[in-house]
């Protein structure tokens, strides 16, 4: 045939060829090319359909491929230089066949290329398997981009040496280091670990190295910025053939989860301490109702006997008796103060007085190792609160200031001027309010507090003192009468530097805008008593002492044991009775107040005088009993209890006169 060329013979030729082998073979000088049989087979073509030119098989390659392969070739038969090319070889129903051309030039005696022979390997299933790889490598790349956090894989040699074979971008967000340099070097990622918890950290990955378990752990880093990060990290470990242990991690950003962690757990104490105050509220009340139904019984019958015209060593006896009934009145107060349910006594002060009266007092209780000064800021607002309260509250803080410097130092006591803005953290603080404060401070250079006891020093029975030397009561008595004045109380310390705290109240400038329209009423002391009194209360010793003090003021009284039965015997005859004097809790199904309402509701002039043994109750008066001239907290005097019913009485007097004695 005109395309053959001479092989050495057919049996030659099959056996240099081969049935099974994509071969070709191009003779220079004649420029023919010879296919063997597999490679028509591979590329579907016929022999009878080819031409043997160098040209013609060219033009089967990819026009994008044709133009390299040629110089290549060209390359190898000038210089010798290996040739071998990745082209594509169009098949016979069109479509391109990836394919791997090698090939070498047989040279004569003089070097010059006379032939060149070669082979073509099929590479689709390479190329197929390539192109799946980097797909699934890009797939993994964009995963791992778009996951949140950092992806990577840790290695730890047998020597201890580590390495990071792959790193995400999201190490950028985290750490803020790229890729290349954590992988560049790995210790970066520990150099920024926490310094408080870099010893957890290190003992993490040995117990997962020595064990072979699942790592997960918290930490903290400062990163490059100096921003404090919040991490979990995850991972699971394998042993590599050279003994090596990688690590397959994950590690997130919790940062805003452990501020909503911390947050809600700030809130759970907050709620905590709410609710013991609450508690321990309701326990202080208790115990103050019968403390003071006991002080009340006392006083008014030594009230009685001491006007019974008794020897002047007698009454003196009496006298006493009194103040000490007085007195238990205040401890009541002052226990009820921590837990915010005590009545005050507010009044517009100068707290420079209040602070100079006091002087010779903290003079007294501290010893000569520790100085005392005073600075008193000159025009200072007057501020609205309850002086003895104030008085207690310093000399608390002057106390656990003494006591906080054991070896000596200096006391500072310092008041000042404070307006309150938006841009004032304080006026955050529980209760506050934007406007004008005073401020009393009290600095020391004690011990200090640790940060962590800051916010528990106020909490009822917590002391830092020690058994036996602190009761826990005397800074949660201060916050409460500072919350209940509508303050607040501000703590400063510095372990080994001292404690600075201050009290703010408002100063009676801001209380009488809050107040602006509200009348104080003028207190009468009138000591005879006018008018009909019904009297409703449960405790037999308080009922019969009011029995005896009333009737020998000159009321005209009437008594019950319990508001049922008041209002039985009463609710349809009492047109007569001036004012009503109840208790606020009681057996049976009425009460003080719904007592009131419904006597009221008939008789809308009788006036009503509500007393109890909970402080909280006397506070004020609840919405809707506008009939309710007083609220009195036992112990009362007689003194107060009278003025209270001869006001009552005088106001049921004036209603009667304009002709509102019964509502038909």
């Amino acid at each position: 045939m005109a395309n053959e060329i001479n092989w050495g013979g057919s049996r030659k030729s099959v056996e240099l060829l081969g049935q099974h082998v994509a071969m070709w073979r191009w003779e220079l000088a004649s420029d023919r090319v010879q296919w063997s049989d597999d490679l028509l087979e591979i590329l579907g073509i016929e022999r009878s359909e080819i031409l043997g030119s160098f040209k013609a098989f060219a033009q089967l390659a990819h026009p994008d491929d044709a133009i390299e392969n040629e110089r290549l070739v060209e390359l190898h038969l000038n210089t010798g230089n290996p040739y071998r090319f990745r082209i594509r070889m169009r098949h016979a129903d069109g479509h391109y066949i990836s394919m791997l051309s090698q090939g070498t030039a047989l040279r004569d005696a003089d070097g010059t290329a006379v032939e060149m022979i070669g082979t073509m390997t099929g590479m689709s299933d390479n190329v197929a398997a390539i192109t799946r790889q980097v797909e699934n490598e890009q797939t993994f790349r964009s995963l791992t981009d778009n996951v949140p956090g950092a992806i990577f894989q840790y290695l730890v040699g047998p020597t201890g040496t580590d390495a990071i074979r792959y790193m995400s971008s999201g190490c950028r967000d985290i750490w803020e280091l790229s890729p290349a340099e954590i992988e560049d070097i790995p210790t970066r990622i520990w150099d920024l670990v926490h310094q408080d918890d870099l010893a957890g950290m290190q003992e993490s990955v040995l117990a997962s190295a020595e064990k072979m378990q699942f790592w997960t752990y918290r930490w903290r880093i400062v990163t490059p910025s100096g921003k404090v990060k919040h991490l979990d990290g995850r991972g699971i470990p394998k042993t590599l053939a050279d003994g090596s242990i990688s690590w397959d991690c994950v590690i997130v950003d919790i940062t805003s989860e452990e501020e909503l962690r911390c947050e809600l757990v700030r809130q759970q104490e907050i709620l905590g301490q709410v609710q013991k105050m609450d508690t321990i509220g309701r326990i202080a009340g208790g115990i103050a109702h019968d403390f003071n139904n006991l002080l009340a019984i006392v006083l008014g019958n030594a009230e009685l006997i001491k006007d019974t015209g008794l020897p002047p060593d007698e009454i003196e006896s009496f006298d006493a008796i009194i103040r000490a009934c007085t007195r238990g009145g205040e401890l009541t107060r002052r226990l009820l103060s921590f837990a915010r349910k005590s009545p005050l006594e507010p009044e517009d002060l100068d707290a420079n007085d209040v602070v100079a009266q006091l002087g010779a007092m903290i003079s007294r209780i501290m010893p000569e190792s520790i100085s005392i000064k005073t600075i008193l800021q000159h025009g200072l607002w007057e501020c609205h609160a309850d002086r003895s309260f104030l008085e207690n509250s310093l000399l608390n803080l002057c106390i656990n200031a003494r006591d906080a410097m054991d070896t000596g130092g200096k006391l500072m006591i310092e008041t000042q001027n404070i307006h309150l803005t938006q841009a004032d953290p304080e006026a955050y603080a529980e209760g506050m309010g934007l406007g004008d404060y005073v401020a009393i401070s009290v600095t020391d250079t004690g011990t200090g507090i640790p940060s962590g006891n800051i916010s528990k020093v106020i909490e009822p029975f917590f002391s830092t003192k020690g058994p036996d030397l602190g009761t826990g009561l005397g800074l949660a008595m201060v916050h409460g009468f500072a919350q209940q004045s509508a303050g607040t109380l501000l703590i400063e310390s510095q372990l080994g530097e001292g404690t600075r705290i201050r009290l703010l109240l408002p100063s009676n400038a801001l209380v009488a805008g809050r107040n602006k329209g509200v009348a104080n009423p003028k207190k009468v002391t009138k000591v005879a008593g006018y008018g009909a009194i019904l009297v409703v209360e449960d405790e037999p010793g308080i009922l019969s002492m009011l029995r005896k003090m009333l009737t020998a003021a000159g009321f005209e009284t009437y008594f019950c044991g319990d508001a049922d039965r008041a209002f039985a015997q009463f609710g349809n005859d009492a047109d007569h009775i001036d004012v009503l004097l109840t208790d606020m809790v009681m057996p049976g199904k009425l009460q003080g107040l719904s007592l009131a309402a419904k006597m009221t509701e008939r008789y809308p002039r009788m006036r009503v005088v509500c007393i109890s043994g909970y402080a909280s109750e006397a506070q004020q008066s609840p919405a809707g009993y506008d009939m309710v001239d007083s609220f009195l907290t036992k112990p009362i005097s007689r003194i107060d209890l009278i003025d209270a019913l001869n006001r009552s009485v005088e106001k049921a007097r004036l209603v009667e006169g304009l002709g509102l004695s019964r509502k038909i």
